[in-house]
């Protein structure tokens, strides 16, 4: 309605003129086609639009934009120089970013291994001044307690190798004995056999300075040498030598120059470790096992279970531990997914047929040989 009349605006004549559109005046006819395309010609040819928002999170921040903006014509020089900075800023900010993550990952597995080195070095002070260890100290001359405190403490925390165990309480025993009673040591070779990974070269020096420390052979260090190099390795201030690349043994010189060496130190213990075929073949070949046996040593294979607590405790001497939510079942599987399916083992989830397929399936070339395979 109008101010004149309270009326509708169609029925008031002033409220319709005031509303009436105006139409727009016709082009020209001087303004021909020639002109149309110079306007058109005269727009530039590249124009600056807004960058889109393309951004990435760097530890806090953003950086954007990182990439130039998809458009039809090419950016300029200046431009392009400008995206290719801000680019590489945000690379080098993520690579800065990893060094440092990785220098603190490094100075936390390095506190972890000293932490845990202390705590042996405590654990085994301990152990050396207690009332068993004092009592050897008191009764048996020529005996090293803090190093056979170390020992004991290194094969208690072994995983597995229960033979290994076994034997070394078995020669602990033994030399304690004859020492309390002033009786010589009675000093016997050693062959351990087993297969590639089973840790024969661990028994092997575990049991040398085990020998030493019961005060069984002379010297502070284990001498380790092969077969055909025995007769140049084998000193007589060192009595503990550990022997490999049992190869050989079928060349009857090589067995002339053991039987020989064996011959000429009684007194030291040699340690033979290879597979079984070369043990057997070295036992059988050589004269001086028949006039005095040795020892024998056969280590198994290890099974999934040992396998995943070898590889909790070495990621906690790293500085690494297992998440709350993840166990050793669930490392166990985790170690095991990655092999193909080709031969089944036990597992120590209980009956194979309901265990997880990939966890319960292992290669043939990562079973050790001689494996006692199960689940046939």
């Amino acid at each position: 309605a109008c101010a004149k009349c309270p009326s509708a605006p169609k029925r008031c004549s002033s409220a319709i003129s005031m509303v009436s559109t105006k139409r727009p005046a016709p082009e020209p006819a001087a303004h021909s086609a020639v002109n149309k395309r110079a306007d058109i010609t005269a727009v530039p040819a590249y124009v600056p639009t807004p960058p889109i928002k393309l951004s990435l999170a760097v530890h806090g921040g953003t950086v954007a934009p990182l990439l130039p903006p998809r458009i039809h014509s090419q950016p300029s020089p200046a431009l392009q120089q400008q995206y290719a900075v801000r680019l590489q800023a945000a690379f080098r900010g993520l690579a800065a970013r990893g060094r440092g993550l990785a220098a603190r990952a490094r100075a936390r597995s390095e506190a972890g291994r000293a932490a845990a080195a202390s705590a042996r070095t405590a654990e085994v002070a301990a152990r050396a001044r207690s009332p068993a260890y004092r009592d050897l100290r008191r009764r048996c001359s020529g005996l090293d307690v803090e190093a056979l405190a170390t020992v004991d403490t290194e094969l208690e925390a072994l995983v597995g190798l229960a033979p290994l165990k076994a034997l070394c309480a078995s020669l602990r025993r033994d030399a304690l004995a004859r020492s309390a009673v002033g009786d010589t040591a009675d000093v016997r070779c050693v062959l351990i056999s087993g297969a590639v990974g089973t840790g024969k070269k661990t028994a092997a020096t575990l049991i040398c300075r085990l020998l030493r420390a019961l005060g069984v052979v002379r010297g502070s260090v284990t001498t380790e040498t092969t077969l055909d190099q025995m007769v140049l390795d084998v000193r007589r201030d060192v009595g503990a030598v550990v022997v490999d690349g049992l190869g050989a043994p079928s060349v009857e010189a090589t067995k002339q120059k053991a039987d020989a060496v064996l011959r000429n130190f009684p007194t030291h213990c040699f340690v033979f470790v290879g597979s079984a075929s070369d043990v057997e073949a070295l036992h059988g070949g050589v004269g001086h096992f028949r006039r005095r046996e040795p020892s024998r040593l056969a280590l198994p294979s290890y099974s999934p279970a040992e396998i995943a607590s070898m590889a909790a405790v070495q990621l906690l001497e790293a500085g690494y531990s297992l998440a709350p939510n993840v166990g050793r079942r669930s490392l166990e599987a985790a170690l095991l997914s990655t092999w193909p399916r080709e031969c089944p083992v036990k597992t120590s989830g209980g009956d194979l047929a309901a265990s997880d397929a990939r966890a319960a399936l292992v290669t043939p070339h990562r079973c050790p040989r001689g494996a006692d395979i199960q689940g046939r």
